[in-house]
């Protein structure tokens, strides 16, 4: 599980600075344009870290209602700072592997955060239940388990795996993202 103290420092190491970098970029953009495309108009974003994705939904042309959340308080100090004046884009902290309450939302994006959940199926119904989204789109590691996709009743589902340069650390195991588009148009799981 995800801790709070550990994310900060992490933050506060520059350990994820490389998921601001230029190469990321395309990961940001390729899903924010699944998301918009979708005519979704409230988007939440598990796992927001810096809002990178944030700005890459504006980039593509978003302007409805978006909440960015993170566990780690640190990495929300960037985007709050940043888009303090867009009153459609909230970031909050909160650690959702213990509670989902947050409302209905068009779409949602988890960016990178199965890696760090033991019961991804469960963490995946939650907020498919919760939410009522009519799109969901999960970007992680390549290789993180996320078999249980494949059961999700739903409209429609795809995945574009991106083979990126090696990241500061220089770690191969890491290179390899995956963005998982789920359609479930109002379908329950």
């Amino acid at each position: 599980m995800p801790d709070a103290r550990k994310m900060n420092r992490l933050y506060n190491d520059n350990y994820y600075a490389y998921l601001q970098s230029e190469t990321f970029k395309c990961i940001y953009e390729y899903a924010a344009r699944r998301i918009v495309n979708t005519g979704a108009k409230r988007v939440l974003d598990v796992g927001c870290w810096t809002g990178m994705f944030a700005e890459a939904l504006l980039s593509c042309g978003f302007n409805g209602d978006y909440l960015g959340t993170d566990i780690s308080d640190a990495a929300l100090c960037e985007p709050r700072e940043k888009y303090k004046t867009d009153q459609r884009l909230q970031f909050i902290q909160h650690d959702f592997t213990t509670d989902v309450q947050v409302g209905r939302y068009d779409s949602i994006y988890f960016g990178g955060i199965f890696y760090y959940i033991e019961d991804k199926e469960s963490f995946f119904k939650k907020f498919a239940e919760e939410c009522e989204p009519s799109v969901i789109v999960i970007q992680d590691l390549a290789s993180t388990d996320l078999s249980f996709l494949a059961d999700i009743k739903c409209v429609e589902k795809d995945v574009k795996e991106f083979n990126l340069p090696l990241n500061a650390h220089g770690s191969t195991s890491r290179n390899a993202r995956q963005v998982h588009t789920i359609k479930l148009s109002g379908s329950k799981t």
